[in-house]
């Protein structure tokens, strides 16, 4: 392939490819089941529509979403140390999720019935496998970075150049 071409890719458009196709599959795909009867299945499309609101009844997983895109665009630009943090902030807001389990959140208008996570479903682990991806990029190309621009830290076991 020639330099020129529309066809090069570099490996972190290729993280970022994958990384948006399990984002985009995750929409498609069941993501919560939850304690009500009535509509118990909630897909990552609506969670994704809907989610926004959740901070009303004190659910912030939904914020992950714009620090992955704001850490997938640090990832493009090769801005590895502010990607890792951006896309780390980005798991540890998708961890409020697990709040779920034991924190009820309305099920109706009027607040008189709650609902619960019961399980995860594919949808879930497909959307934390989309928010990892960069931040497991960042920090791999960070570390390898450190070490391509400091030779008196190869080999040594003794100091670990992300500590520095």
């Amino acid at each position: 392939m020639t330099n020129g071409s529309f066809l090069t890719t570099t490996r972190q458009q290729t993280i970022i490819g994958i990384s948006l196709l399990l984002f985009v599959l995750a929409c498609a795909t069941p993501c919560l089941e939850m304690s009500q009867k009535s509509d118990p299945v909630w897909y990552g499309l609506r969670i994704l529509v809907l989610g926004w609101m959740g901070f009303l009844a004190g659910q912030f997983a939904w914020f992950a979403n714009p620090f992955w895109v704001i850490g997938l665009c640090l990832l493009a630009f090769r801005k590895w140390s502010a990607a890792a943090i951006v896309s780390g902030l980005s798991l540890l807001f998708a961890l409020n999720t697990l709040v779920m389990f034991v924190m009820p959140l309305p099920a109706d208008e009027s607040n008189v019935n709650k609902t619960y996570l019961v399980q995860f479903r594919i949808g879930f682990y497909l959307w934390l496998a989309s928010l990892a991806m960069p931040f497991v990029k960042a920090c791999v190309m960070r570390n390898q970075s450190r070490l391509k621009h400091d030779p008196s830290q190869w080999g040594t076991r003794s100091q670990t150049p992300y500590l520095h």
